[in-house]
């Protein structure tokens, strides 16, 4: 169980708070949800039991797995640097979601969020978000942080506190979603998320671009294609079924997501606050409203807001020491060089995204096609890097010429649970690959071709 929600921590943290909110209100609300659902299942599943086999098999992280499991193929070892930019990029913009959380927490524990009224909220998310004095602090004590936990080794420990905090943060969602869909005029996002209106949501943003952008979703709720589950693999044990650890994993994602866009939407319906707001923003405006609202403002405030900075911080940890194990298994370093290296990487790295937030200094700076860094940052893992990924490890994990569909379908089905039928392989060593080329190269075109056709 311990294992479970800890990668649920790190999907949570990633997709189900911040991005999946956002991507709701503007992709047709339940649509959205449905499409997401199913994808998660048929696409992320498959693919995070290749992590997790790669990672139990080898025990190692992606930088160092395929050496491992396959030395005499040292083409795949490629696989592993992908990775690494990966969880790179994907901290160059989720230090600052993980920043502002935690000037949100310091603001609870001071008192700075109660009797704020919607419209307060939302000037107060505004205002944080284009100060560059606190999104540059907040996310530089986050990177800070994570790399000084890895440098004297309280990686563990943090990371055993993350887990705690995940069960608090589940039971405030749940306290917060009974809140919200009690408020006056909620029913109004209870149809939103629930009733499906696909005429609309499919004339307004078109059938491809809904599929292009649920599949992506998939793949980045469950963090699948870069590595950061994989390590997570070298924790299960033996005993149990890759497939059997997935399933739950997943089960346990779409449910915190059910959870999280209930607690959002109807209080955002029934508080008049927009639900397509730029920069994930919802969390930071919706929470203020729901505890509020509520007997004891600033206890659950306090509460709510200490226990998602521990499961965000939680993920950036794992993402930053993946990032630390290259320096010491590629280049030698000791763990402590290794840290202060990239502790100084990270700190400029960050920077961009960091200024980008609404109505900061670089907001308004698009360098490519419309997007400015934090919207960038963000495509580049979600569209491009977590799809490839995806592929890469289908196909190491079915063809002859990678790790083999034998050797992984020996290790995925040792031990008691659900097992991958042998005959699935045409299903991981084409469909999913397909599919996943086909988000990679949708979003190339959405993004460079569409503009210049009209």
């Amino acid at each position: 169980m311990g294992f479970i929600m800890m990668s649920v921590a790190c999907a949570i943290g990633l997709g189900n708070v911040w991005l999946l909110p956002y991507r709701v209100g503007v992709y047709g609300g339940s649509v959205y949800i449905i499409l997401f659902a199913i994808f998660l299942f048929v696409l992320s599943v498959p693919v995070l039991v290749t992590e997790f086999a790669v990672g139990r098999a080898s025990q190692q992280s992606i930088i160092t797995a395929h050496g491992v499991l396959t030395p005499t193929k040292p083409g795949w070892k490629a696989h592993g640097w992908l990775g690494f930019a990966g969880n790179t990029f994907l901290t160059m913009f989720y230090s600052v979601v993980v920043g502002l959380t935690l000037v949100y927490m310091i603001r609870a524990i001071t008192g700075g969020l109660v009797g704020l009224t919607p419209d307060g909220s939302r000037d107060l998310w505004l205002a944080t978000a284009s100060n560059p004095v606190l999104t540059v602090g907040g996310t530089w004590a986050v990177i800070i942080f994570c790399c000084v936990c890895c440098y004297v080794g309280l990686t563990r420990g943090v990371e055993r506190v993350g887990k705690n905090m995940m069960f608090v943060f589940f039971i405030l969602v749940v306290i917060g979603m009974l809140r919200g869909v009690t408020l006056p005029g909620a029913v109004y996002g209870l149809r939103f998320i629930f009733i499906p209106d696909w005429g609309a949501a499919i004339s307004a943003h078109g059938l491809p671009r809904l599929l292009h952008l649920t599949m992506g979703q998939a793949f980045f709720s469950l963090s699948v294609g870069i590595g950061s589950m994989t390590i997570f693999g070298s924790y299960i044990k033996k005993q149990r079924t890759l497939l059997g650890e997935a399933v739950p994993v997943a089960g346990l994602d779409i449910t915190a997501s059910l959870l999280c866009l209930l607690m959002i939407f109807p209080a955002a319906f029934a508080f008049g606050i927009p639900v397509a707001m730029e920069g994930g923003g919802l969390l930071f405006v919706i929470i203020p409203n729901i505890v509020n609202a509520m007997p004891g403002a600033y206890f659950w405030s306090v509460l709510f807001y200490i226990s998602f900075f521990f499961v965000a911080v939680t993920t950036q940890l794992a993402v930053v020491e993946n990032i630390i194990a290259i320096g010491m298994d590629k280049f030698g370093w000791t763990r402590q060089k290794s840290a202060i290296i990239n502790l100084g990487l990270l700190l400029l790295l960050v920077l961009p995204a960091a200024l980008s937030q609404p109505g900061n200094v670089l907001s308004g700076f698009r360098p490519v096609l419309g997007m400015n860094f934090a919207g960038l940052w963000p495509f580049i893992v979600s569209d491009l890097l977590l799809p490839l990924g995806s592929v890469l490890y289908a196909v190491y994990c079915s063809h002859k010429f990678g790790w083999s569909w034998e050797n992984f379908l020996a290790e995925a089905n040792t031990g008691d649970g659900w097992k991958i039928p042998t005959n699935l392989r045409f299903y991981y060593a084409y469909v999913i690959p397909i599919i996943a080329l086909g988000i990679f190269f949708f979003g190339l075109f959405w993004r460079f071709v569409r503009p210049l056709l009209g």
